[in-house]
């Protein structure tokens, strides 16, 4: 077990532990042991299940993201409302966390594909993998939690939707490192609104070229380390 800060002298937050592979339900206690003993070939299995369900929204993504090794098993002890165990994979200098599964299901009414995308992925947040000598570990960017997921209403703050009344009814779908999101409409569009500005400008048609981008994305740098992703 290696104790991981999760950012620099930030003391509201207390530290993690992360807890490398393989792991027995001896030395860890959470949701994910409902895969058995925790071994990489366990958790790539468990995910291929999760990311891989026949429609392509979805299975882009996850070819791209089954690219990434299983590391750990990292437990934050802090009560924000969200998961407080992930599984860390890691590979081409970023770390994926795939939040502890739960009973939680989406139950919004949103675009089935915009549904299905985070019936695979909600939680799931991206980093860099830290410089050498740097002992802390913080997200920067993903979906959103299942949780968070409510669909736009003309009450909440005109900030989100003002500039583009079209996104009322949609719901938040992806969030930048810079606090920018990628929006999703009824009709299964994409919206993006800037953080900066609070505009909302056209991005995907599409919920499936959204995934094909986001997967292009990454695939990018994975090929540097691996090649083509067939």
């Amino acid at each position: 077990m290696s104790v991981v800060k999760t950012w620099p002298n930030f003391d509201p937050i207390p530290p993690g532990h992360e807890y490398f592979l393989p792991v027995s339900s001896k030395d860890c206690s959470c949701r994910f042991m409902e895969v058995g003993e925790l071994s990489q070939n366990a958790i790539q299995a468990f995910l291929s299940r999760k990311w891989n369900i026949g429609q392509i929204c979805v299975d882009v993504l996850g070819r791209c993201l089954g690219r990434f090794k299983p590391r750990s098993v990292y437990h934050l002890p802090y009560d924000n409302g969200g998961p407080q165990y992930w599984i860390l994979l890691e590979h081409a200098g970023k770390i994926l966390f795939v939040p502890e599964s739960t009973q939680c299901e989406v139950s919004v009414d949103a675009h089935p594909d915009a549904l299905a995308l985070l019936g695979a992925f909600a939680g799931c947040k991206f980093c860099y993998s830290p410089p050498e000598g740097y002992d802390f570990l913080a997200s920067d960017s993903g979906f959103f939690r299942i949780d968070e997921l409510k669909p736009l209403d003309p009450s909440d703050p005109e900030y989100l939707w003002e500039s583009d009344p079209s996104v009322i009814g949609g719901i938040n779908l992806f969030s930048t490192s810079s606090g920018d999101r990628f929006l999703c409409r009824n009709d299964g569009s994409i919206a993006f609104w800037s953080m900066d500005t609070c505009d909302i400008a056209p991005a995907f048609d599409s919920v499936e070229e959204f995934s094909r981008e986001l997967s292009a994305f990454f695939a990018s740098e994975i090929e540097a380390y691996d090649g083509p992703i067939e």
